[in-house]
């Protein structure tokens, strides 16, 4: 539900977000919904690696062949991380 919520505003916080964001670099996305839009932002960037404890988010980012690795434990059920 969250994820269809202030898309503008969360858009706007990620391409804010990506302009900290280097080639070559390791970045922690966690699960969160505005997190998550700065994913489809990350394609411009060369030989980053990416560690999330989003399942959805890792799967964004193999679509995008950014290398991504995810953290393990327990799964929640309402926010798939």
């Amino acid at each position: 539900m969250r994820e269809h919520e202030n898309m503008s505003a969360k858009d706007y916080i990620a391409k804010e977000a990506v302009k900290f964001i280097s080639d070559g670099q390791v970045i922690f996305l966690d699960a969160s919904s505005t997190v998550s839009r700065i994913v489809k932002y990350l394609s411009s960037f060369k030989n980053i690696t990416v560690i999330t404890n989003s399942p959805k988010t890792s799967l964004q980012l193999a679509e995008l062949r950014i290398k991504s690795f995810c953290t393990g434990g327990l799964l929640l059920e309402n926010s798939i991380a």
